[in-house]
């Protein structure tokens, strides 16, 4: 038995508006922020499933992946003195990126309460951001990382189900994303091979969580993620354009049937506060300083099933 079918969704993004300057301290005088500094990125991806049951207990699936990247920079003129294409670094408006990749999985029942499952998804391949080649890595290079995930879902009962699963996304693959800021030399000027980047790490992510059907018509969800730190203090400098510092998130959610074709769901989830401190001495002497994040989310989302 064989399934086919299109995937398209957002996967994700970061966006930060500051009010002002923050890299001012350092400011050259000819090199001066003319707006406040912010980063606005976002991507969507859309991907063609293909699925193979090969007995029944196990099914493998293959899945294309075509991609798209926007991005835009501002506020960040004091960092033109750096970089091998100054005019390339800012204010540029927003710039388009296309790609691919490919995703492969895995799904065995093991037993009658015992699901197991595992993917992988390869590197996206992007093609360059020609309007911020002066500012990431190999000239505008910004590719997605790859990730493996693995995971299981276990039935307690008929009506409880826990599941648990890892992933891992190998960000040090991405020269933008891994190399360093931590230190600054002719060698890595914004925009070269080696330039400076947001010294990410490759990271784990453990997440368990447990569904309960309530009722015919009410299922119950909670769930909890915590992931290894993604920047170290001395890579702070940066990630001011992306405070990605938050490690822990909780997760509540429920799903109403409406009527035989229609659901309805709710979730929220909390993610909770974390801060990193750190020093930045190529660029601003003795400065120190930190960033943190954290965040609500509530989705609610409507599901009309087709006959």
């Amino acid at each position: 038995v064989s399934t086919i079918g299109v995937l398209v969704g957002a996967n994700g993004g970061m966006n930060t508006e500051y009010g002002d300057d923050v890299w001012r301290n350092f400011n050259n005088g000819s090199n001066i922020a003319t707006s406040p500094t912010g980063v606005d990125f976002s991507q969507l991806f859309l991907g063609v499933p293909y699925a193979r049951k090969l007995n029944e207990r196990h099914t493998v699936g293959i899945m294309p992946i075509l991609a798209v990247q926007r991005f835009k920079a501002e506020g960040l003129e004091p960092f033109q003195a750096f970089s091998v294409n100054p005019t390339k670094v800012t204010n540029n408006g927003h710039d388009y990126s296309w790609g691919y990749g490919i995703r492969v999985g895995w799904l065995g029942q093991v037993s009658e309460s015992l699901t197991l499952g595992a993917s992988a998804q390869s590197r996206l391949y992007m093609t360059e951001f020609d309007d911020y080649k002066g500012l990431f890595a190999e000239e505008g290079d910004f590719d997605v990382p790859p990730t493996v995930t693995a995971g299981l879902s276990f039935k307690v009962t008929p009506a409880l189900t826990l599941v648990a699963d890892w992933q891992r996304i190998f960000y040090s693959d991405v020269d933008a994303l891994g190399n360093s800021n931590g230190s600054f030399g002719p060698n890595n000027l914004l925009g070269s091979d080696d330039g400076l980047g947001f010294g990410w790490e490759d990271i784990n992510i453990y997440k368990v969580g447990v569904q309960w059907q309530y009722s015919p018509k009410l299922t119950l969800r909670a769930g909890v993620s915590h992931a290894d730190q993604l920047f170290d203090n001395a890579e702070a400098l940066f990630n001011i354009l992306a405070p990605a510092t938050v490690r822990t998130h909780a997760s509540l959610g429920m799903t109403y049937r409406v009527d035989k074709s229609s659901n309805i769901s709710f979730a929220y989830t909390r993610a909770f506060n974390e801060k990193i401190d750190g020093a930045n001495p190529t660029f601003t002497g003795p400065q120190t300083g930190s960033v943190e994040m954290d965040q609500h989310e509530l989705e609610v989302s409507w599901t009309w099933l087709f006959d």
